[in-house]
């Protein structure tokens, strides 16, 4: 009977080092999550980069045209 108790014993205690160790794993994996962007951001800096892009595309479309427009009048 002692030796089952002891055995327990042992178990019980490496049991908690190591939920001690998946808290702390845990606790890392949380702080992770907490500095990395959400979807919200994603979504907003994808249509950003959209708008951007076609904003470039118009100036340089408007850049041309006003090129050529200039070019035939003079």
């Amino acid at each position: 009977m002692n030796t089952r108790i002891t055995r327990l014993e042992e178990w019980s205690r490496l049991s908690e080092d190591r939920f001690g160790r998946i808290e702390d794993k845990l606790d890392r994996v949380l702080e992770r999550l907490g500095t990395m962007p959400t979807r919200a951001d994603l979504t907003t800096w994808t249509l950003t980069g959209v708008a951007i892009a076609f904003a470039v595309v118009a100036l340089i479309v408007g850049g041309v045209v006003g090129g050529l427009d200039w070019i035939k009048i003079h």
